[in-house]
């Protein structure tokens, strides 16, 4: 059987020279762009496809050099972007005009907010959905709204199987394949009805389409930034994370004791730490070195490093994956008793939100992925 190939959220040499390409100066974007041409152009992937229209706007139009090699190219793909982001957003407007409308707290997450905060151009980072996270309390409503328009989940997770304990979003598609996702928490592994307080506290107004909703405070999307940059996924590298969190440090909006603060409280220290360290060392990130020298300072646990670990790398060891997915409902339920725990992994894995069913959904749901795996080898 075919396995897939472990990804990694640290670029090659080859991504590498494009992401320079995508932030660097003028100088020294240009040479990256150039000795990817050289050497490289024949390696481009699907994760450094998604940087091109990054390139184009950090050469042409940021740093206002409109030709260069293959330039030509680079900007075909850049208005293919700003295209089919305006047609994503008009998707959305009436969307977010019916969720403001019924007095439902919006607040707008990575792409949407980079956008208009930090490139300042609608062209430069394609958008694969619009992510927006709403209070626990109103998530119902907001999803009903979405349903009401048309728009749907998929199958296997409609809403009234949405596990509020074990997931943090739920994805809606409308019938041209626009995306939303609906968060109801910001982060994997905090689902508590507190855990994102401190965000919203924090949030800014943000308007958009001359409708005012909310977005997270810069030093938030940092944070967010890098922890879901971090999070390895089954098809392609999310590289764009690192010019997104380049673009963030560069608006010098950061409060940087707020995010030593939250990477300690979020027990996210390890995420943070790696990923500052990868900015400053090959993009020379604007972060000071008292900033690094904090996160290095504050205590890892055993269960820190598991849960890092988890999350960096996908693992195609059974055993090994139960054992994290175990670890991120503890994480999860961090105030609930073990044996809580326990009965919460065993309804996760048996997909089910009774206790009762399990014995008879997990067996069941080991035969058919024995069956799928059987197929797969025949």
């Amino acid at each position: 059987m075919k396995r897939h190939h472990r990804l990694s959220v640290w670029p090659n040499e080859t991504q590498l020279l494009l992401l320079k390409a995508a932030t660097l100066s003028l100088s020294e974007a240009n040479t990256a762009w150039q000795l990817f041409l050289t050497h490289n152009a024949n390696q481009l992937d699907a994760s450094g496809e998604r940087l091109l229209s990054l390139i184009y706007f950090n050469i042409a139009i940021r740093l206002n050099q409109s030709h260069f090699l293959q330039s030509d190219l680079l900007k075909i793909k850049y208005y293919a972007v700003f295209s089919e982001n305006r047609f994503l957003c008009n998707a959305f407007s009436p969307i977010l005009s019916q969720l403001l409308n019924a007095a439902i707290p919006v607040l707008t997450l990575k792409g949407l907010a980079y956008h208009t905060l930090y490139y300042k151009n609608a062209g430069a980072r394609k958008m694969m959905d619009i992510d927006i996270m709403v209070p626990p309390e109103r998530f119902v409503d907001a999803a009903l709204i979405l349903e009401k328009n048309g728009w749907k989940t998929f199958k296997c997770t409609p809403l009234k199987n949405f596990d509020y304990k074990t997931s943090c979003a739920l994805t809606y598609f409308d019938d041209a394949n626009n995306s939303i996702d609906l968060h109801y928490h910001l982060l994997h592994f905090a689902y508590d009805k507190e855990a994102d307080d401190e965000y919203w506290e924090a949030a800014v107004p943000f308007t958009w389409y001359h409708q005012t909703m909310l977005t997270l405070s810069s030093t938030d999307h940092l944070l967010h930034c890098c922890f879901h940059g971090n999070v390895v996924g089954d098809y392609i590298q999310p590289l764009r994370w690192i010019v997104d969190a380049f673009y963030i440090i560069a608006s010098r909006e950061i409060d940087w004791n707020r995010f030593i603060f939250l990477s300690e409280k979020k027990s996210l220290s390890l995420f943070m730490l790696n990923s500052l360290r990868y900015l400053k060392t090959h993009f020379n990130a604007d972060i000071p070195p008292d900033v690094l020298i904090s996160l290095e300072n504050i205590k890892i646990t055993f269960s820190d490093k598991w849960f890092y670990n988890g999350m960096h790398r996908k693992t195609n060891n059974f055993f090994v994956a139960q054992l994290f997915q175990f670890l991120v409902v503890i994480r999860s339920n961090n105030n609930k008793s073990f044996l809580y725990c326990c009965c919460e992994y065993l309804k996760n894995i048996a997909s089910t939100k009774k206790l009762r069913y399990v014995p008879i959904k997990l067996p069941l749901k080991a035969l058919h992925k024995i069956k799928n795996r059987m197929a797969a080898i025949l």
